[in-house]
C-alpha cells in the first residue's frame, strides 16, 4: 500500500469515528425519574441573605452557585434566565455567591448587591 492510501484510510476510519461518537452522544436516553428532596433538606441550601427571583410558593427551586468574575457562570446564566421564562410562576432561582476567582469576584459581587439594594 502506498503512502497516499494509507493516508486515505486513516483519514476515512477517523471521520468514521468521529460520526460514530457524534451519533452516540445525541442519542435519545432514558430518562431518569427524580425524586423530590424534603423541604428541610432544600432550605438548607438557601441563605437569607440569598438574592432570590420568582415567586416564594414556586413548586421548583433552583439554586445557582454564581461567580459573576467566573465565565462559566457567566455563560450559564442565560440558561436559568430561559428556564425561568418558559415556566413562569413554578420555578424561583436562588442565587449564592461564590467568589472563586479572588478579590476581583468579592468587588464584583459588592457591586452586584449594592446595585441590588438600590433596586438598580
Amino acid at each position: 500500500m502506498n503512502r497516499r492510501g494509507l493516508i486515505l484510510s486513516v483519514l476515512a476510519l477517523g471521520a468514521a469515528g468521529f460520526g460514530g461518537a457524534t451519533w452516540f452522544a445525541n442519542r435519545p436516553g432514558p430518562v431518569a425519574e427524580v425524586e423530590p428532596v424534603a423541604p428541610e433538606l432544600a432550605d438548607a441550601m438557601i441563605r437569607p441573605y440569598s438574592p432570590i427571583l420568582g415567586p416564594s410558593d414556586a413548586p421548583v427551586t433552583i439554586v445557582e452557585f454564581f461567580d459573576p468574575a467566573c465565565e462559566a457562570c457567566r455563560a450559564f446564566h442565560p440558561i436559568v434566565k430561559d428556564i425561568m421564562a418558559e415556566h413562569g410562576d413554578a420555578v424561583r432561582v436562588v442565587i449564592r455567591y461564590t467568589p472563586f476567582h479572588g478579590a476581583a469576584s468579592e468587588e464584583a459581587i459588592r457591586v452586584l448587591e449594592a446595585a441590588r439594594m438600590q433596586d438598580v
